[in-house]
């Protein structure tokens, strides 16, 4: 997968995210078009939508399952300053 895109179920806003490296486990990271945000895997959390501090502040609700290569095609929670969105992934 080369790109994808978060769809905030709320109001229809769509944050786009495009492949742009790999990570150290040969997994993909891909970045938001817009900012400094990233979707990646972290040991012991999964796949998450990370700052730029690196901390999680998104996650597929249900969990990551082992061993995926790519950021799963479901519903994703996103929690920040005390507020929580509903997202829907989709193949870019």
């Amino acid at each position: 997968m080369e790109t994808f895109e978060f769809v905030r179920l709320s109001d229809g806003l769509v944050y786009r995210f495009h492949r742009e490296a790999a990570d150290t486990t040969g997994r993909p990271v891909y970045r938001r078009s817009d900012g400094v945000v990233w979707c990646r895997w972290l040991d012991g959390a999964g796949w998450c939508v990370v700052d730029g501090e690196d901390r999680p502040n998104g996650w597929p609700v249900g969990g990551s399952p082992d061993g995926t290569t790519t950021p799963p095609v479901t519903r994703w929670y996103s929690e920040k300053a005390g507020r929580g969105h509903l997202y829907e992934l989709r193949r870019g």
